[in-house]
């Protein structure tokens, strides 16, 4: 069934029925997970993907993050670590320019802007507090104005973007937002220490709430 999906161009309907089979893999070797829960667990993930494919077939407008509910049930019976909206969401990935307001004044990365950084998220992450989530807008788009290569640039400017989004109440601060603001801590850590690279899939989960 996973592949059938995959060869027709259904990557997030073949996404939610592969975790529905990791989760019986798992259940295959530890039997006692295996409970009246669990079936109803599996159940439902099918008929939303049958009434998901329905609904295509029928030409409906249905996005397929709708499966969300069920694909992170059957991923927590699967035991995944990590579980996100974006998972289902169907944009393909990639780095591409994104202007900077020209009235941004460039930030560099240093003790004090971590300072402010830590304590804007925290605010954020507790409360969703707005003007924490504008100080974040702030700090984003000045360390996206310094950066000098294209992937550091992106990713702080849909950073700003999102707590842009937060902090006009946009965003349901839910615990999927709030996972994402706490790991653009980690991010500021590795660029401020110079370290290549950024996390694609971060980037990505920025977009998606953008």
């Amino acid at each position: 069934g996973v592949g059938a999906l995959e060869l027709v161009d259904l990557p997030a309907a073949a996404r939610l029925l592969r975790a529905s089979e990791s989760a019986v893999q798992r259940m295959l070797t530890r039997p006692a997970l295996l409970d009246e829960s669990a079936v109803h667990t599996i159940e439902r993930a099918s008929f939303a993907l049958l009434d998901y494919l329905s609904r295509l077939l029928a030409g409906k407008p249905v996005t397929p993050v709708s499966l969300f509910p069920q694909y992170q049930a059957v991923q927590a019976l699967a035991g995944a670590d990590r579980v996100h909206p974006a998972d289902l969401w169907p944009a393909v990935w990639r780095w591409l320019e994104v202007p900077i307001p020209a009235t941004t004044e460039a930030l560099a990365y240093g003790p004090a802007v971590r300072t402010r950084v830590d304590q804007a998220v925290l605010k954020v992450v507790r409360t969703g507090d707005v003007q924490g989530a504008h100080t974040m807008t702030d700090i984003s788009l000045g360390l996206a104005a310094s950066a000098n290569q294209l992937e550091p640039r992106v990713f702080w400017a849909l950073a700003g973007a999102f707590f842009e989004a937060v902090g006009h109440g946009l965003c349901p601060l839910d615990v999927y937002v709030k996972r994402t603001a706490s790991r653009i801590i980690a991010q500021y850590t590795t660029l401020a220490r110079g370290e290549p690279g950024v996390v694609d899939r971060l980037a990505q989960d920025l977009l998606f709430y953008c």
